[in-house]
C-alpha cells in the first residue's frame, strides 16, 4: 500500500482531478488565459524547471483539458440563437416514457456550419414512425431550449446531471417537426447497437418470462428499461443495485472467469502474453455485445489495464494499472470525474485492493469453504466501505444487509453471466435447449425472490441521509486515514484520523443546529397538485390533497432539512397562518367570507375560476402565488392582472416559493 501511495502518477492524477473540479466550479481558465499559460509552460521547459514544477503543472493541465472539452471551437451553442435548420445525429438511446422517446444526440450541423455538442432529445411517440437507432440522422428547424434547473428544494437536479455529461440543451420534437434523413454513417457504436438489438429479438423468441428477459438485458446487454419499479426498489434496498447495470462488478467477474478458462494457454511458450491478448479481446467483445455504451467502455478499459497488471504478478501492479486507466480515461473525457458510475467503480476497486487485505488479516480460516465465504464477506465489506461516501451523497441511504445479500449475489452473478452467454450464443444459432432455459430462468427468478425477501426488512435500510460535498470529502478522508492507520500503525495517520473525525462531528452538529433554527413555509411546484410544507425547526407539517400523493419532492425536502417529526394533512386548509402572515388558498370558483386586509398572500390552486380582479380589490393581498396545479394559460392571465394592480405575482414554475419569517 505504501508503494501505491508513493506512486508519482497517483499524485499527478489527484492534481489533475483537482484541476478539473476547480475549473468546473470556478471557471478559472478562459480563452484569454490559455495563451499566457502555454508561454509559462514553455519557459519552464526551456529553463530546465519542468521536473521541479511537474506537480504544479498538472493542476492547471486538468483545468485546460476540461476547458477544451467544454468549449470546442465549433460548439452549437455559438449558433443556436440563429434561426437555422439543425442536423442531428443520435448517439445513445435512453429509456422511453409514456409519451416520448428519449435520446442523447449530437448537433452535427447548424445550417451549413459543421458543429459539435450534445443535447437531450425528446421525440413524441408516433405509431407511424419507428424509434430511432444510434447513428440515425434527422433534420429540424426547432430551436434548442435550455436545460431546466431543479425548482424544488433538495430535489434531483437533472439539468446539473446532464451538464456534467457535457449536454448543454434539449429539444422537444413532435412527429411533424422533424424529417428523418436517409444518411447513415457506419460506426462501431452503431454496429454494436444493431447487434445488441438483434440479440434481444432472438432472446424474445426463447425467453417467455418477461422478468428473466429484463434481467438478461440489464445484466448482460446493458439495458434495464424493462425492469419493473418493484425489482429496482428491491435491489436498491438490498444494497445490490449495481448488478442491474453492466458495471465493474460484471467485468471483474468476467475477467476472473476468462483467466481461469484460458489457463491451459500458460503451458505454451509466452502463454501469459497470449492469454492476456485473448482475455482483453474477449472483454472488448463483451463491450460490443453490451452496445459500447460509455459506462461499459469505461469498465472494460479499467479491467483491461487490470489484466495487464495481473500479467506482471508483482505487488502493487494492479494498483498502478488502475491509476493508469483512470488517467487515460480522464485525459480523453475529463467530465468522467463527475460520473457516478466512474466514481463508484474506482472507489470500489481501490477499496477492495487496499481495505480487503486489512480485513482479511483479522481471521485466517482453516477450511477452504470457510475461507471462501470469509473472502466474499471481506470483499463485499471493502467494496461497500469504498463506495459509502459516494452512495450517501447520491442516494442518501445505507442498506445494512449488503453483506448478507452479496454472499448470494456475487456467486449468482458469475453463474448468470456464464449461462447468459450460453443462452445468447445458442439463441443466435437457433439451438437453445429447453433444459438450459429452465435452469437459467430458475436461477434468475429465485435470485429476485431472495432479493425481495432481503429488501422486505426495511428497518435495516437507513434512509434520508443528506450529504453535501463537504461531508463527502471529509468522510472519504476519514475512512482513508482510519485504514491507513490499521495498515501502518503510524501515529500521524491516527492523528489525521482523529482530526478529521472531530471536523466531521463539528460539521454534523452545525448542520443540526442550523436545521433547528429553520422556519419556513414552502409551496412546492407539483404537476397538477398542491403541496405545502411548514417547517418549524425540523418538525414538518405537510398539506396536500387526499388521493394526490406526490412523495418524491417531499422526501427530498425531508432528507435535505433532516426532518425530526413529520405530520401529514390529507386535505388542503382554506387558510394558513405562518409567523404572523396569513395565506389564503383559493381552489374553487367561490370566495370565502374573509375580511379585507387580513390576507397577506393569495395562493391560487387547481385552475380556479375565481375572479382574480374582484379578489384583489376586496382582499388587497401583498403577493399572489400560482402553483403547478394550474393551467399555464391561466397563470399568464393572472400575471397580467397582477401587473395592472401593481401586485407581485409568483409562478412556482420558476422555483418553489419559500416564505420565511
Amino acid at each position: 500500500m505504501k508503494k501505491i501511495l508513493d506512486f508519482v502518477p497517483g499524485h499527478l492524477l489527484l492534481l489533475f482531478v483537482l484541476g478539473i473540479v476547480l475549473q468546473f466550479y470556478g471557471s478559472i481558465i478562459s480563452s484569454q488565459t490559455i495563451g499566457f499559460g502555454l508561454v509559462i509552460l514553455v519557459a519552464l521547459v526551456v529553463y530546465g524547471f519542468a521536473k521541479r514544477f511537474l506537480f504544479v503543472v498538472f493542476l492547471p493541465l486538468g483545468m485546460l483539458f476540461l476547458f477544451v472539452e467544454q468549449n470546442p471551437e465549433y460548439h452549437f451553442s455559438k449558433y443556436q440563437n440563429e434561426v437555422n435548420p439543425l442536423k442531428i445525429k443520435i448517439t445513445e438511446v435512453l429509456g422511453a416514457t409514456k409519451y416520448s422517446h428519449k435520446y442523447y444526440a449530437e448537433i452535427v450541423q447548424v445550417a451549413t456550419v459543421k458543429t459539435v455538442g450534445l443535447v437531450l432529445l425528446n421525440l413524441e411517440k408516433d405509431t407511424l414512425l419507428a424509434p430511432l437507432q444510434v447513428g440515425d440522422f434527422l433534420l429540424t428547424k426547432k430551436s434548442i431550449g435550455s436545460l431546466r434547473k431543479a425548482i424544488n428544494p433538495f430535489s434531483f437536479d437533472y439539468a446539473d446531471y446532464l451538464y456534467k455529461k457535457n449536454i448543454r440543451g434539449q429539444l422537444f420534437l413532435k412527429a411533424k417537426e422533424f424529417v428523418p434523413l436517409e444518411e447513415i454513417k457506419l460506426s462501431w457504436v452503431r454496429s454494436a447497437d444493431y447487434f445488441r438489438n438483434y440479440i434481444i429479438e432472438r432472446l424474445k423468441v426463447y425467453l417467455q418470462n418477461e422478468e428473466v428477459l429484463g434481467m438478461t438485458k440489464a445484466m448482460i446487454l446493458g439495458q434495464r428499461d424493462d425492469l419493473s419499479t418493484s425489482i429496482l426498489e428491491n435491489y436498491k434496498n438490498a444494497g445490490v443495485m449495481h448488478i442491474l447495470a453492466v458495471s465493474g462488478l460484471h467485468v471483474g467477474i468476467l475477467l476472473g472467469l476468462l483467466n481461469w478458462l484460458f489457463r491451459p494457454l500458460l503451458f505454451f511458450k509466452k502463454g501469459k502474453n497470449i492469454r492476456l491478448v485473448v482475455v482483453v479481446l474477449c472483454l472488448w467483445c463483451f463491450a460490443f455485445i453490451a452496445g459500447l455504451s460509455s459506462s461499459v467502455v469505461r469498465s472494460v478499459t479499467m479491467f483491461s489495464f487490470v489484466a495487464v497488471g495481473l500479467l506482471f504478478q508483482k505487488r502493487g501492479a494492479i494498483g498502478y494499472s488502475l491509476i493508469s486507466s483512470a488517467f487515460v480515461l480522464l485525459l480523453l473525457h475529463p467530465l468522467y470525474v463527475f460520473d457516478v458510475g466512474f466514481q463508484l467503480s474506482y472507489s470500489a476497486v481501490f477499496s477492495i485492493l487496499f481495505v480487503q487485505p486489512i480485513l482479511a488479516r483479522f481471521w485466517k480460516p482453516n477450511y477452504k469453504v470457510l475461507d471462501y465465504f470469509w473472502s466474499l464477506i471481506t470483499v463485499s465489506v471493502a467494496a461497500q466501505i469504498g463506495v459509502l461516501p459516494v452512495s450517501l451523497y447520491y442516494f442518501h441511504q445505507f442498506p445494512s444487509l449488503f453483506v448478507f445479500s452479496n454472499l448470494v449475489v456475487i456467486p449468482a452473478v458469475g453463474l448468470i453471466l456464464v449461462l447468459g452467454f450460453l443462452v445468447i450464443l445458442c439463441s443466435l444459432f437457433a439451438a437453445l435447449p429447453n433444459p438450459l432455459i429452465f435452469i437459467y430462468e430458475t436461477i434468475i427468478v429465485y435470485l429476485n425472490k431472495f432479493i425481495a425477501w432481503v429488501a422486505s426488512y426495511e428497518q435495516f435500510v437507513f434512509k434520508q441521509i443528506y450529504f453535501k460535498e463537504v461531508e463527502l470529502g471529509l468522510l472519504s478522508v476519514l475512512l482513508f486515514c482510519f485504514f491507513l492507520f490499521l495498515n501502518t500503525k503510524r501515529v500521524k495517520a491516527f492523528l489525521f484520523f482523529l482530526s478529521t473525525l472531530v471536523l466531521f462531528q463539528m460539521l454534523s452538529i452545525q448542520n443540526k443546529f442550523r436545521h433547528k433554527k429553520t422556519k419556513e413555509l414552502v409551496v412546492l411546484d407539483e404537476y397538477k397538485s398542491t403541496v405545502l410544507i411548514e417547517n418549524n425547526g425540523g418538525d414538518l407539517l405537510i398539506y396536500q390533497e387526499q388521493n394526490k400523493k406526490s412523495d418524491q419532492n417531499i422526501i427530498a425536502y425531508q432528507t435535505g432539512v433532516g426532518a425530526y417529526a413529520i405530520e401529514n394533512r390529507d386535505a388542503l386548509p382554506r387558510a394558513i397562518s405562518f409567523e404572523g402572515r396569513n395565506i389564503l388558498l383559493i381552489n374553487e370558483a367561490k370566495l370565502y367570507e374573509v375580511k379585507p386586509k387580513l390576507v397577506d398572500v393569495l395562493l391560487l390552486c387547481n385552475s380556479t375560476k375565481v375572479n382574480l380582479e374582484r379578489c384583489i380589490e376586496r382582499l388587497q393581498p401583498e403577493l399572489v402565488i400560482a402553483d403547478g396545479s394550474n393551467y399555464p394559460y391561466l397563470k399568464e392571465l393572472w400575471e397580467r392582472t397582477c401587473k395592472q394592480y401593481k401586485i407581485p405575482f409568483y409562478d412556482t414554475a420558476d422555483g418553489a416559493y419559500i416564505l420565511k419569517p
